[in-house]
């Protein structure tokens, strides 16, 4: 039985974090410990974790005094952790009670997956059920799977950790499972809704604020995965849709850089070909 660390960063959800907090201490799995940052709050969050953590004093409390953001807050709780599966959670966000023992369980019977994820439910004001599914050749395109998905320690290390140039903008998971997917780790799904993703209204704002940096992430996505981009045929025959409006402002660049990559690909092909002449060349006629 592996030991599972349960990452919860918490900035300025009061509302919320109890709640979260008893889902997560609620778990028919035993082998874990919790971790919660908080990241800065400037409202009762911090007095509530506290007050919780009087009653598990198990919970690890990391008490942040200014705001990190999401990625150098889950980075520094992961790096105090001591379990070999690491499984994010949203401090606004709920899990099933039987959520951790299901994942664990998937990757321990499963030794060549490396991440695990369930189906999710959105509930509160906007209430749907998503039937989430990893989807190599959409990967590039669209996030299919919950952030807090459980995965193994080592994976995520050598994928990098979340992307701190990510930070504040979002989208940190999708490019974690991006950098997972192109190492060639696979990812396991349990075929039940476990994960209970808060859906509200008046997150209508954030929304707006997300949408407006939708461009400066697939930007940044592309600038840092840019052959996978280029050697993805669902990818580059979405960008030359001129009604597909993700990557559309630098839409031109990358017909640019695919006929560059093109004629540097060609190049290290015939680079390559005469490097071997040479050397067939060397070895068969270099003793004459």
């Amino acid at each position: 039985m592996e030991k599972v660390s349960i990452i919860i960063p918490c900035y300025n959800k009061d509302k919320y974090i109890r709640e979260t907090l008893e889902s997560v201490l609620n778990q028919t799995y035993s082998n874990t410990e919790i971790i919660v940052i908080n990241d800065g709050s400037t409202d009762n969050s911090r007095n509530i974790i506290l007050d919780i953590k009087k009653i598990h004093p198990e919970i690890i409390f990391i008490d942040e005094k200014e705001n990190l953001g999401v990625c150098k807050a889950r980075n520094k709780a992961i790096e105090l952790s001591s379990g070999n599966y690491i499984l994010p959670v949203d401090a606004d966000d709920i899990i099933d009670r039987t959520y951790v023992e299901k994942l664990a369980k998937a990757l321990d019977e499963n030794p060549s997956y490396s991440i695990a994820y369930s189906n999710v439910r959105y509930f509160q004001d906007i209430n749907s059920d998503c039937d989430c599914k990893f989807n190599e050749e959409n990967i590039l395109l669209q996030n299919s799977i919950a952030s807090s998905s459980m995965m193994r320690k080592s994976a995520f290390y050598e994928a990098g950790k979340y992307k701190e140039w990510l930070n504040n903008y979002g989208c940190e998971d999708w490019e974690l499972w991006i950098s997972l997917w192109e190492r060639g780790f696979k990812f396991y799904k349990v075929d039940e809704i476990l994960y209970f993703y808060r859906k509200l209204k008046n997150e209508d704002c954030l929304t707006k604020v997300y949408k407006s940096h939708l461009d400066t992430i697939h930007y940044l996505l592309f600038k840092h995965h840019s052959i996978s981009f280029l050697n993805n045929k669902i990818f580059l025959k979405t960008i030359y849709d001129d009604n597909f409006l993700n990557f559309k402002k630098f839409q031109n660049k990358l017909k640019k850089y695919r006929k560059i990559y093109k004629i540097l690909l060609y190049v290290s092909i015939i680079e390559l070909i005469s490097l071997i002449i040479l050397v067939s060349y060397f070895f068969w006629y270099g003793g004459g």
